[in-house]
Parts: C-alpha cells; sequence; structure tokens
C-alpha cells in the first residue's frame, strides 16, 4: 500500500503548504508578464501527503503536462517541481493564454482514472490580482468522483467515501501505470 509510508500532515501543514503555492505563484506572476501559469498539485487524501510512490505518480503527471503542452508547441519558459513532505508542487510558466492551456489540461484531467489524481490549476495575473481559470468559464459540468459519477467536489465534502476507500483506488492505479 502507497500509504504506509510517509510523513502525516496536520490541517495546520497544509494550510501552511497552500499559502506559500500561493505566493510563488504570485511572484512567478508578478516577475513575468504576459505569461500563464500552470499550478499542478495532486488529490491525494489523508494524512500522508507524499512519499516515494507518490512522488512518482507525481511525476508521471508532471511529465503528462510537459508533453502536453510540447505536442500542441506551448512555449515553456519555465518549469519546477517542489517536492515537501505536506506534498508536491509542479509549476510551468507558458507563453500562451489561459483559456486554451486550460482546455487542454482539462482533457489530462479527464483522459483516464489517473487523470482524476492531476489537479491543475491555470492562473493568470490581471492589475495585481491572481486570476483563476475554472471548469465553469466553459460550462462544463464539475469533475467527477474517483468511486462513482458523482460531482467529486460533493463526495468531498459530505465525507461520501472514506479516506481509506480513496486510498484503496489511488493504490489500484499506482499498481497499473507500473
Amino acid at each position: 500500500m502507497i500509504f504506509g509510508s510517509g510523513v502525516e500532515q496536520t490541517v495546520e501543514d497544509m494550510l501552511r503548504h497552500r499559502e506559500q503555492r500561493m505566493m510563488f505563484q504570485k511572484k512567478l506572476l508578478n516577475d513575468n508578464e504576459e505569461v500563464t501559469l500552470i499550478s499542478y498539485t495532486m488529490n491525494i487524501p489523508g494524512p500522508i501527503k507524499n512519499n516515494s510512490a507518490i512522488f512518482e505518480m507525481f511525476n508521471y503527471g508532471f511529465g503528462l503536462i510537459e508533453q502536453a503542452l510540447k505536442n500542441e508547441k506551448v512555449e515553456i519558459i519555465y518549469q519546477k517541481i517542489i517536492q515537501l513532505p505536506s506534498g508536491n508542487d509542479g509549476f510551468f510558466l507558458v507563453k500562451e493564454l489561459p483559456i486554451p492551456v486550460k482546455e487542454l489540461t482539462m482533457k489530462l484531467e479527464e483522459q483516464s482514472e489517473f487523470g482524476r489524481l492531476l489537479d491543475i490549476d491555470i492562473l493568470s495575473i490581471e492589475q495585481e490580482e491572481l486570476i483563476q481559470v475554472s471548469r465553469s468559464h466553459f460550462k462544463e459540468n464539475p469533475r467527477k468522483c474517483l468511486l462513482c459519477s458523482a460531482d467529486a467536489k460533493n463526495c468531498a465534502r459530505s465525507r461520501k467515501h472514506s479516506v481509506e476507500e480513496l486510498q484503496i483506488k489511488i493504490n489500484e492505479i499506482y499498481e497499473r501505470m507500473t
């Protein structure tokens, strides 16, 4: 089981990680003009957010994003991976408008079961405000739950599935990819 090792994270650890990620996103966008930022994490349930297997899956997803950008001839001007016990973050700065980048990354998130683990945000900056392009801009249906066909956010909010059920499913996905 891939969740058998790793340092357990608290809610405070996760909130601190999120705040650090947001500050880094803003810095990247403020330091670079006319770019779109792709910020990538994974949907990992439970207190273990990183270990060698989770990082392996993260790297696989990072490679999928990179290859999709190259296939579409999107110019990547910067890319970085940050690995922390509280999770992994991947960043791409690209010379492309946010809307086509979001369309491309939505396809990645929907193309396979593994894609449902990907959490890819598309950001830009306008008048020093961070702007996120969401699925709702496209009138797309919400992302589906990893375990059922319901809206993933509703399942998460209502805790419809246990952390253990979700981890078992992620472990199955990992075993199929290795």
